[in-house]
């Protein structure tokens, strides 16, 4: 196995351990699903289930359960369009509780980012950024 690939799944955990851990104060709404669901939802806009599954890159039946676990949590709302599929939408609940879920995070990651340089701050977003795109490149949707 590549030492970088090693190396780079080490770091990758460690990131996410880090990321995870936050005070009670700071504790999470949502769960995982649900909000990149509403995430997906806020960058996007109203989406059907086929395209949320396509966007998260899930069996469809998975994220039908997801959407209709959030949908019974009063986060999600289904509409139909006058000539077309079903849409997802976020419900006031749902945006309420991802805008503090979100708020919550980012000021994990600020916290994080601030003890960085602005210059190492800038080639990790940049060396993020060219990783998913790759990542996409591979899956076929960049």
């Amino acid at each position: 196995m590549d030492d970088a690939a090693r190396r780079l799944e080490r770091e990758i955990n460690t990131l996410g351990q880090h990321l995870r851990a936050r005070p009670k104060s700071m504790e999470l709404r949502l769960d995982r699903s649900a909000y990149l669901v509403l995430l997906l939802l806020d960058c996007n806009g109203p989406q059907t289930l086929k395209e949320i599954a396509t966007a998260m890159e899930l069996e469809q039946s998975t994220v039908n359960r997801q959407v209709n676990r959030a949908i019974d949590r009063g986060l999600l709302e289904s509409v139909t369009a006058e000539a077309g599929p079903r849409l997802i939408c976020a419900t006031p609940a749902g945006d309420e509780a991802f805008q503090r879920d979100r708020e919550v995070k980012l000021r994990g990651i600020a916290n994080i980012l601030g003890d960085l340089d602005p210059e190492h701050r800038e080639s990790l977003i940049s060396s993020l950024v060219a990783l998913n795109a790759a990542l996409e490149s591979r899956s076929g949707r960049g």
